[in-house]
């Protein structure tokens, strides 16, 4: 089995600059990280929090088979997996020069109470700053000719998907906590949690059904 996989996008002309998603198997999953890559070094943005097989509801939704589809004008990494009766899967499109990366899951909840959710560790120290609703900035790097470069993470609603929202937690071993990260804070570790809105979590009985969300992970120039 192939333990490694990638799908990456540009942004239009400079190709001296991209943005990956890098999938890695660990114990019995794939993980992933998204990572900037310039001409001379990379940047760690996110990488995925993942479970243990005992858990039915992890962190993240497991993936233990990825594959990548070349299409015309993209790449289009597809990932399937399972928890407890759920079955998951992924698809990550790498838009062409548009420096982004779509990523579309859906959960076969088989009756199983459960609700979108990706949590992911933060690495940059801008992590969190002017932020929107719908809108998370990731990584800020200024590169050699000082005009900043920016990862951004976009909630999707589209009429075939749930609407989400989002937190940063700080990290205590590895376990969500309901304290807020100052916006600038760049002391210690913290998690990003995407997740269905509260409307959407709350059944009082469970069905069966497909889940379906998206949020895409881009590169943007900034602003000074």
């Amino acid at each position: 089995m192939r333990k490694q996989w990638k799908v990456a996008a540009t942004l239009g002309s400079r190709l001296d600059l991209r943005l990956e998603a890098r999938f890695e198997w660990r114990k019995d999953r794939f993980a992933h990280q998204v990572v900037m890559v310039t001409a001379a070094t990379e940047h760690l943005c996110v990488q995925s929090v993942e479970g243990n097989d005992q858990e039915d509801f992890p962190p993240s939704p497991p993936l233990q088979d990825m594959s990548v589809e070349q299409r015309v004008g993209s790449q289009v990494a597809l990932g399937v997996g399972m928890a407890g009766s759920a079955m998951w899967s992924l698809s990550v499109e790498a838009q062409a020069d548009e420096g982004g990366l779509l990523f579309d899951w859906a959960c076969q909840t088989r009756g199983a109470r459960i609700w979108p959710r990706n949590c992911y560790f933060l690495s940059g120290d801008d992590r969190g700053a002017n932020s929107a609703p719908a809108e998370v900035l990731l990584y800020r790097w200024k590169g050699p000719s000082g005009v900043p470069v920016e990862v951004v993470l976009t909630l999707v609603q589209t009429t075939a998907t749930l609407p989400l929202g989002y937190r940063i937690a700080n990290q205590d071993a590895g376990v969500l906590t309901n304290t807020p990260v100052a916006m600038n804070d760049s002391t210690g570790g913290s998690v990003l949690e995407v997740e269905g809105q509260p409307a959407d979590r709350e059944p009082t009985v469970p069905k069966s059904g497909t889940l379906r969300w998206q949020y895409r992970i881009a590169l943007r120039m900034g602003v000074e």
